[in-house]
Protein backbone atom coordinates (compact mmCIF):
# COMPACT_ATOMS: atom_id res chain seq x y z
CA UNK A 1 0.00 0.00 0.00
CA UNK A 2 1.37 3.32 -1.22
CA UNK A 3 0.90 6.70 0.89
CA UNK A 4 0.94 9.43 -1.10
CA UNK A 5 4.11 11.71 0.10
CA UNK A 6 2.19 14.81 0.62
CA UNK A 7 0.08 12.62 2.93
CA UNK A 8 2.95 11.07 4.50
CA UNK A 9 4.73 14.55 5.23
CA UNK A 10 1.75 16.45 6.73
CA UNK A 11 0.82 13.62 9.21
CA UNK A 12 4.18 12.94 9.57
CA UNK A 13 5.07 16.20 11.33
CA UNK A 14 1.92 15.90 13.12
CA UNK A 15 2.26 12.77 14.66
CA UNK A 16 6.14 13.47 15.72
CA UNK A 17 5.37 16.35 17.70
CA UNK A 18 2.39 15.04 19.38
CA UNK A 19 3.95 11.47 20.35
CA UNK A 20 7.19 13.59 21.27
CA UNK A 21 4.87 15.90 24.06
CA UNK A 22 3.39 12.24 25.29
CA UNK A 23 6.93 10.82 25.71
CA UNK A 24 8.23 13.47 27.65
CA UNK A 25 4.99 13.41 30.11
CA UNK A 26 5.42 9.60 30.50
CA UNK A 27 9.19 10.25 31.19
CA UNK A 28 8.09 12.58 34.36
CA UNK A 29 4.76 10.45 35.00
CA UNK A 30 5.74 6.90 34.96
CA UNK A 31 8.46 6.71 37.59
CA UNK A 32 5.83 8.39 39.85
CA UNK A 33 3.46 6.19 39.31
CA UNK A 34 5.53 3.45 39.94
CA UNK A 35 6.84 4.30 43.05
CA UNK A 36 3.51 4.87 44.34
CA UNK A 37 2.41 1.68 43.15
CA UNK A 38 5.66 -0.18 44.95
CA UNK A 39 4.60 2.31 48.04
CA UNK A 40 1.36 1.07 48.36
CA UNK A 41 2.25 -2.53 47.54
CA UNK A 42 4.71 -2.37 49.88
CA UNK A 43 2.10 -0.57 52.40
CA UNK A 44 -0.64 -3.69 51.94
CA UNK A 45 2.52 -6.12 52.58
CA UNK A 46 3.18 -4.82 55.57
CA UNK A 47 -0.55 -4.22 56.84
CA UNK A 48 -1.46 -7.75 55.80
CA UNK A 49 1.91 -9.36 57.93
CA UNK A 50 0.21 -7.17 61.10
CA UNK A 51 -3.08 -8.51 60.56
CA UNK A 52 -1.64 -11.99 60.32
CA UNK A 53 0.68 -11.39 63.54
CA UNK A 54 -2.67 -10.28 65.26
CA UNK A 55 -4.40 -13.34 64.36
CA UNK A 56 -1.72 -15.87 65.55
CA UNK A 57 -1.80 -14.13 68.79
CA UNK A 58 -5.48 -14.84 69.07
CA UNK A 59 -6.65 -17.52 71.23
CA UNK A 60 -7.31 -21.04 69.93
CA UNK A 61 -11.18 -20.32 69.78
CA UNK A 62 -10.11 -18.19 66.94
CA UNK A 63 -9.01 -20.90 64.56
CA UNK A 64 -11.64 -20.93 62.27
CA UNK A 65 -11.09 -17.02 61.44
CA UNK A 66 -7.40 -17.92 61.05
CA UNK A 67 -8.18 -20.70 58.87
CA UNK A 68 -10.63 -18.24 56.78
CA UNK A 69 -8.21 -15.69 56.19
CA UNK A 70 -4.86 -17.14 55.90
CA UNK A 71 -5.43 -18.20 52.17
CA UNK A 72 -7.12 -14.02 51.61
CA UNK A 73 -3.56 -12.88 53.17
CA UNK A 74 -1.05 -15.04 51.23
CA UNK A 75 -2.83 -14.16 48.45
CA UNK A 76 -2.53 -10.43 49.27
CA UNK A 77 1.07 -11.20 49.92
CA UNK A 78 2.02 -12.31 46.87
CA UNK A 79 0.30 -10.08 44.74
CA UNK A 80 2.00 -6.90 46.91
CA UNK A 81 5.33 -8.81 46.10
CA UNK A 82 5.01 -9.54 42.65
CA UNK A 83 4.01 -5.84 42.57
CA UNK A 84 6.78 -4.21 44.17
CA UNK A 85 9.32 -6.60 41.93
CA UNK A 86 7.74 -5.37 39.03
CA UNK A 87 7.84 -2.14 39.28
CA UNK A 88 11.23 -2.25 40.81
CA UNK A 89 12.39 -3.73 37.17
CA UNK A 90 10.76 -1.01 35.66
CA UNK A 91 12.67 1.62 37.59
CA UNK A 92 16.14 -0.82 37.57
CA UNK A 93 18.25 2.06 35.36
CA UNK A 94 17.26 5.44 37.06
CA UNK A 95 20.05 5.34 38.98
CA UNK A 96 22.81 4.31 37.02
CA UNK A 97 24.73 7.76 37.14
CA UNK A 98 25.31 6.89 41.18
CA UNK A 99 27.53 3.92 42.10
CA UNK A 100 25.66 4.53 46.22
CA UNK A 101 22.31 4.83 45.24
CA UNK A 102 22.46 1.89 42.40
CA UNK A 103 24.05 -0.39 44.73
CA UNK A 104 21.40 0.71 47.04
CA UNK A 105 18.80 -0.13 44.78
CA UNK A 106 20.19 -3.59 43.71
CA UNK A 107 20.04 -4.39 48.14
CA UNK A 108 16.92 -3.28 48.16
CA UNK A 109 15.51 -5.54 45.18
CA UNK A 110 17.19 -8.62 46.74
CA UNK A 111 15.47 -7.78 50.16
CA UNK A 112 12.36 -7.81 48.39
CA UNK A 113 12.88 -11.38 46.14
CA UNK A 114 13.74 -12.79 50.02
CA UNK A 115 10.77 -11.36 51.59
CA UNK A 116 8.75 -12.53 48.24
CA UNK A 117 10.57 -16.09 48.63
CA UNK A 118 10.10 -16.41 52.98
CA UNK A 119 6.15 -15.83 51.19
CA UNK A 120 5.90 -18.31 48.79
CA UNK A 121 7.71 -20.68 51.06
CA UNK A 122 4.87 -19.99 53.78
CA UNK A 123 2.03 -20.42 51.24
CA UNK A 124 3.50 -23.59 49.77
CA UNK A 125 6.40 -25.01 51.25
CA UNK A 126 5.06 -25.60 55.00
CA UNK A 127 2.32 -27.99 55.86
CA UNK A 128 0.70 -27.73 59.22
CA UNK A 129 2.62 -31.34 60.57
CA UNK A 130 6.19 -29.76 59.86
CA UNK A 131 5.56 -27.12 61.89
CA UNK A 132 5.75 -27.02 65.83
CA UNK A 133 2.89 -27.61 67.96
CA UNK A 134 3.12 -24.86 69.69
CA UNK A 135 4.12 -22.06 67.21
CA UNK A 136 1.48 -20.00 65.33
CA UNK A 137 1.24 -21.25 61.54
CA UNK A 138 3.89 -19.27 59.45
CA UNK A 139 4.74 -16.62 62.06
CA UNK A 140 8.42 -17.46 62.34
CA UNK A 141 8.70 -16.33 58.30
CA UNK A 142 6.26 -13.35 58.75
CA UNK A 143 8.62 -11.30 61.48
CA UNK A 144 11.35 -12.49 58.81
CA UNK A 145 9.30 -10.94 56.03
CA UNK A 146 9.09 -7.93 58.34
CA UNK A 147 12.54 -7.63 59.15
CA UNK A 148 13.25 -7.44 55.64
CA UNK A 149 10.96 -5.12 53.98
CA UNK A 150 11.43 -2.39 57.04
CA UNK A 151 14.96 -2.76 55.63
CA UNK A 152 13.19 -2.10 52.17
CA UNK A 153 11.86 1.19 53.44
CA UNK A 154 14.81 2.45 55.09
CA UNK A 155 16.33 2.21 51.49
CA UNK A 156 13.48 3.51 49.98
CA UNK A 157 12.76 6.45 51.41
CA UNK A 158 16.86 6.71 51.47
CA UNK A 159 16.73 6.11 47.94
CA UNK A 160 13.59 8.92 47.31
CA UNK A 161 15.19 11.39 49.33
CA UNK A 162 16.04 14.81 47.60
CA UNK A 163 19.70 15.12 46.91
CA UNK A 164 21.35 18.54 47.23
CA UNK A 165 22.89 20.07 44.22
CA UNK A 166 26.82 19.82 44.20
CA UNK A 167 27.62 23.35 43.21
CA UNK A 168 31.51 23.85 42.48
CA UNK A 169 32.21 27.15 44.62
CA UNK A 170 31.75 30.36 43.10
CA UNK A 171 28.99 29.12 41.16
CA UNK A 172 26.22 31.34 43.15
CA UNK A 173 26.05 35.10 43.03
CA UNK A 174 27.09 36.62 45.82
CA UNK A 175 24.19 39.41 46.84
CA UNK A 176 25.35 42.78 45.44
CA UNK A 177 25.44 45.77 47.48
CA UNK A 178 26.66 49.01 46.72
CA UNK A 179 26.45 50.95 43.80
CA UNK A 180 25.20 47.67 41.98
CA UNK A 181 22.04 47.15 43.54
CA UNK A 182 21.62 50.85 43.82
CA UNK A 183 21.77 50.83 40.14
CA UNK A 184 19.52 48.09 39.92
CA UNK A 185 16.53 49.68 42.67
CA UNK A 186 16.68 52.65 40.32
CA UNK A 187 16.40 50.99 36.90
CA UNK A 188 13.16 49.34 37.89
Amino acid sequence: MRVSPEFAEGNANCDFHAVAGKNKTMKRALPLLLDTLHTLALALWLGALAVWAMLAQMPPAAAPTRALLAPQIAGLVEICGLLMVGAQFLLRRRYLTDKTRFVADGARQLLTFGALLLAEFGKYGQTASQLPSSAAPGMGLAFAQIALLIVVVALTSWLQAPRPINNPAGTIPAPQTGRAAANRRAAR
